[in-house]
């Protein structure tokens, strides 16, 4: 409930979390090496990503989303974006190891342990790897791929750096982005209750004069906000749609008459409203600070990766996926690109061996 939670919305389970890494999982767990051509779908710098590789992964796309193949022609758009993630992947996994980027067994422990959390046991959080296909040691080496994408990403935009005049500028261009919605509007308290009888004669003694603090400290079953007087502070979240219909109409200092929610039953005390729902610019500042900070990351990340292949000494053995090379993944297609934080393929390491070539620098 904040607290209980009225937001509804409750916590993402991080099931589902772990369903969206694990699709870029995929791409781990390859290694590249400098090998002959034979068996390569493509050599990067002399280090080769294998055809066997590359099939196994367009097999398992196929099994778990057998919708993004849906013709010939979708088909052949997700296996050259494959090809572009594996080979970009590749670029980058040679970039940090030259830069000296590294992430240590600790620290991808570290974030393991933290996902883990969200799991009933280690026996559940092994069984939600087993069911995308995957084990310990395969997430466990796809975790620091990820952190060291990212570490490299960082280190690559560590000169990015957002002005307060192009804040502004972005403020002004885009403030219908930051308008109030109706849960923001509102700061409310509550007593929550177990059944309308109770409710009830809660109410009547709020709306007779008593301390409504006093009442949430000494009825109210929402134990995260009961101390606090049942103040719910300036709400981030959703409340229920029960709950907010029953706010909205209330002025300040005002009491509600016992509202249902799938929480129970509450008496909900209008404390303070807003009435401009434009945000302030000094209310978003920061917001905006991030959004712009993490675009410029993403194309100083991009920059960085066209130089890296500008740069690279590119082999594909696959005739009709020779172009794949000619330009940046596509960013319309079938295929869903996997990403960090920043929008950074994962950081793979395809491992070996392909026949005639053609070589692009």
């Amino acid at each position: 409930m904040q607290g209980l939670s009225l937001i509804g919305g409750s916590m993402k389970r991080l099931t589902s979390i772990v369903a969206v890494l694990l699709a870029a999982v995929l791409l781990a767990g390859s290694a590249g090496c400098a090998c002959t051509n034979a068996g390569l779908i493509a050599k990067v710098n002399g280090k080769g990503i294998k055809q066997d590789d590359f099939d196994k992964e367009i097999a398992r796309y196929k099994e778990q989303y057998p919708t993004m193949f849906g013709n010939a022609d979708a088909e052949f758009r997700f296996r050259r974006s494959l090809l572009n993630q594996m080979i970009d992947a590749e670029l980058l996994s040679q970039a940090a190891d030259k830069e000296g980027v590294k992430v240590t067994d600790e620290e991808v422990a570290k974030q393991i342990e933290n996902l883990k959390k969200g799991f009933k046991d280690q026996a559940a959080f092994e069984a939600a790897l087993s069911k995308s296909g995957y084990d310990i040691e395969q997430f466990t080496e796809f975790t620091r791929d990820q952190m060291t994408s990212q570490a490299l990403i960082k280190k690559v935009a560590a000169d990015v750096t957002i002005s307060d005049e192009e804040i502004k500028v972005h403020y002004d261009k885009n403030k219908s982005r930051y308008v109030r919605q109706p849960y923001e509007m509102i700061h409310v308290a509550h007593v929550l209750l177990n059944d309308q009888k109770t409710a009830d004669e809660v109410y009547g003694k709020a709306a007779g004069g008593s301390d409504f603090a006093g009442l949430a400290k000494q009825y109210s079953k929402d134990a995260a906000t009961a101390s606090k007087g049942g103040d719910l502070g300036w709400a981030t979240m959703p409340y229920a749609a029960e709950f907010q219909a029953a706010a909205d109409k209330l002025g300040v200092g005002a009491i509600s008459k016992p509202v249902k929610t799938s929480f129970g039953w509450h008496v909900i005390k209008m404390i303070e409203k807003k009435s401009d729902k434009q945000k302030t610019l000094e209310e978003v500042k920061e917001q905006i600070r991030q959004i712009l900070f993490q675009q410029s990351q993403a194309q100083s990340y991009q920059n960085y990766l066209q130089k890296l292949r500008a740069e690279a000494e590119i082999e594909i053995f696959d005739e009709d996926l020779k172009a794949a090379v000619e330009g940046p993944v596509p960013t319309t297609g079938t295929t869903t690109r996997p990403t960090t934080a920043t929008g950074a393929p994962q950081r793979t390491k395809p491992k070996a061996p392909a026949s005639t070539a053609t070589t692009t620098k």
